[in-house]
């Protein structure tokens, strides 16, 4: 039996750098979302970012936050 564990807060590395409440795609297009930092900064040390938030790198039409609701 596998137990998924899911994170806990936005300072919380998503499993893959994808989210893990929300959809993986963007509602609109259909395109996988990414991390918003690593979409502006590729080169950026991944303990300085907030994990939880995801933008479509087509679109750019917002910020999509990966918590529980």
């Amino acid at each position: 039996m596998v137990i998924e564990v899911k994170p806990r807060s936005a300072a919380e590395q998503r499993p893959n750098d994808k989210p893990a409440y929300i959809d993986t795609n963007c509602p609109e297009c259909g395109s996988p979302l990414v991390l918003l930092y690593i979409l502006e900064n590729p080169l950026a040390p991944t303990d300085k970012i907030w994990h939880d938030e995801f933008i479509c790198p087509k679109c750019r039409d917002g910020i999509y936050l990966d918590f529980p609701m």
